[in-house]
């Protein structure tokens, strides 16, 4: 179902004020509706990579996801979404005084494993911007 939206037009023709509602379709496209089902994996939980040696707990609320956690010598902050069949994120990883984004994507989920591929960063502090990284990560 399509919103309606309201516009007021109130001018002054010649000596004559004139006002005038119209009532139009809505040109902005629909909303998707919030309740209807969308389809994306479970990722909620315990994980760990034996390739950076981290565990995260992954938070999701619907088909969106968040996680904190550390490294040797930085904290993380990793935020995403599903969108075009996989869950897209950004990573805040800030330590030694700096801060840097890294961008990546969540692939080759299971219910018992996963890949992370970072394919890039903001190119602050010791990550040069062509920065990647393949990591699987496996449930606890």
């Amino acid at each position: 179902m399509r919103a309606s939206v309201i516009v007021a037009v109130i001018g002054l023709v010649g000596t004559v004020s004139a006002a005038a509602i119209y009532i139009m379709p809505s040109c902005f496209g629909s909303h998707p509706d919030k309740s209807a089902p969308t389809e994306c994996p479970a990722i909620n939980g315990r994980w760990h990579s034996d390739g950076n040696s981290i565990t995260l707990d992954m938070v999701q609320t619907k088909c969106d996801i968040a996680s904190v956690f550390s490294g040797p010598t930085q904290n993380h902050v990793l935020k995403g979404n599903w969108a075009r069949g996989q869950f897209h994120f950004e990573i805040k990883r800030t330590g030694n005084g700096c801060t840097t984004k890294m961008y990546g994507t969540l692939v080759n989920i299971s219910a018992t494993e996963m890949t992370s591929m970072i394919s890039g960063t903001d190119g602050q502090c010791d990550l040069p911007a062509n920065f990647n990284e393949q990591l699987l990560w496996r449930r606890l």
